[in-house]
């Protein structure tokens, strides 16, 4: 069984490609051992290991044009394409695939080079001093990504002489440019939170590194995300899961919404604001953004999440001021008669997550359950 359960989604088969299926392929003696191999016949091994013939059948239609593909055909895609952007593997033609070799190290070296040379003439200590028409570029979420991109696939060659100024020259303007970033989300993104997954090469100096970048940009990323609250329906992409990185901040015990006290203080104050602007309202009843960040981490919006029952436990145990100020939050709009057993069985769910009943206390309006 693969390690997150099974949907029919683009995402679901990015995310077994990369952190299931690549991994298990790269184990593979035959793939250890440098030779050549077609790698599709790994992947069909592994997917068959992991998934029925049902499952792998299964299609689904593409957000973007509506084309229908199977869960099999898009695995088969994302492997190799994470396996060369990755530098996991070197693509030889005809399906065939390999380990990297020297030479092909050699190769990458060369080309670090000539891209720490670019990164030196583009990102120096006068970035802030620029004409804004020609640094704006370099601030775009997909370009700031390449350089962190660069200076993690580098981080631990540290050995020879004159690597570790190198390095650290790297990580400098990289932190440059990810503190200037234009979509921090994006970049944080691009760390990979999620999983924190590293190629089979890699070394604790890797994470230590994306942890740096993380840290840097933290506060923007939390930021955007407590703006959601002041936007009517704002938190509806994230509840859905439809915003990756949004649906992670929120349901993971250990993201820093949670774990960044400065930051959970930034969460609480969004959901005080939502209940002051609440009291202007006017109109038909929409479910607020409160009451979807109190669904969400109950697991309640959508098919997967990031934690679950027990990380909503540990969100409360660890501030237990997030929940009654949510619940107070979305308890300022009247609920009419009609949909108040949804309130109701909130509640229940939030008392069953160990919340005191002082804390959620019932509002006025509400009708007795019968």
């Amino acid at each position: 069984m693969p390690q997150t359960a099974f949907e029919a989604t683009n995402s679901w088969c990015y995310h077994f490609a990369r952190y299931e299926a690549l991994p298990q392929v790269m184990r593979m003696p035959e793939v250890a051992s440098g030779q050549p191999f077609r790698l599709v016949e790994f992947v069909k091994k592994v997917m068959n290991e992991h998934l029925t013939p049902a499952q792998q059948e299964t299609k689904y239609a593409r957000r973007d044009t509506g084309e229908s593909l199977s869960i099999a055909a898009t695995i088969k895609f994302y492997v190799p394409f994470v396996a060369k952007n990755t530098q996991q593997l070197v693509r030889l033609g005809g399906g065939k695939f390999r380990i990297p070799a020297v030479e092909d190290v050699d190769a990458e070296a060369d080309e670090a080079a000539e891209v720490e040379t670019a990164l030196a003439g583009r990102l120096g200590e006068d970035w802030q001093s620029q004409d804004p028409t020609f640094h704006a570029p370099l601030r775009a979420g997909p370009l700031t990504a390449q350089i962190f991109g660069v200076s993690t696939k580098w981080v631990g060659w540290t050995r020879n002489a004159g690597e570790p100024d190198l390095r650290q020259r790297e990580q400098e303007l990289a932190l440059c440019a990810a503190k200037e970033c234009a979509d921090p989300e994006y970049l944080y993104s691009q760390t990979d939170p999620f999983n924190n997954f590293v190629a089979f090469d890699a070394t604790d100096a890797t994470n230590l590194w994306r942890g740096r970048v993380r840290e840097a940009i933290e506060s923007e990323v939390v930021g955007k995300l407590c703006q959601r609250f002041s936007r009517p329906d704002g938190m509806r992409e994230v509840a859905s899961g439809d915003h990756k990185l949004g649906a992670w901040l929120v349901e993971n015990k250990d993201s820093p919404l949670y774990s960044n006290r400065a930051l959970t203080d930034m969460l609480v104050e969004a959901l005080k604001r939502e209940a002051q602007e609440a009291d202007a309202v006017v109109g038909p009843r929409m479910t607020t953004n409160a009451e979807l960040y109190l669904l969400q981490i109950l697991f309640k919006t959508r098919q997967a999440s990031w934690g679950g029952a027990a990380h909503a436990r540990a969100i409360h145990q660890q501030r237990p001021d997030i929940i009654p100020t949510a619940w107070a939050s979305a308890m300022r709009r009247r609920v009419p008669f009609r949909m108040q057993s949804s309130i109701w069985e909130l509640r229940d769910e939030l008392l069953a997550l160990g919340v005191a009943p002082e804390l959620v206390p019932e509002p006025a309006w509400l009708t007795p359950a019968a």
